[in-house]
């Protein structure tokens, strides 16, 4: 009887194990590229002086997003220069981020012509 509960343990432990391993799993993280068309990348913040970026941030901790726990934000700006616009959007495709939140209809466009694969999310006030 002593070897079937031998057995019975082992193959307890081999299909528990996996499940095991699992669970130790770091959380996904999802990475976006946060782009403004005016202001230098570093001042893409959560105390921007821009009220859309500020409350952007805002909202992505209430839903439970948390940089550098379950998110990257890489941050991009041509600087207000619109020849940089291509060059800028190329570089961002490249990074393959899972989405793409920019401001300015121009640049948008450029972002989807480079990655269409990618959503992008334009922030405007109106966009028509």
């Amino acid at each position: 009887m002593k070897r079937r509960e031998l057995i019975a343990g082992i193959v307890s432990a081999a299909t528990v194990l996996p499940l095991t391993a699992r669970a130790q799993q770091p959380p996904k993280m999802h990475r976006i590229a946060l782009v403004h068309t005016g202001i230098p990348a570093a001042e893409i913040t959560e105390t921007s002086g821009t009220l859309w970026v500020r409350r952007f941030h805002e909202e992505l901790r209430a839903l439970g997003f948390k940089e550098g726990a379950n998110l990257v934000i890489e941050r991009f700006s041509p600087e207000g220069d619109t020849s940089r616009f291509a060059s800028l959007a190329r570089d961002i495709v490249n990074r393959r981020p899972d989405a793409i939140i920019a401001n300015g209809s121009p640049l948008l466009k450029v972002l989807m012509d480079a990655g269409p694969e990618i959503p992008v999310i334009g922030l405007m006030g109106d966009p028509i």
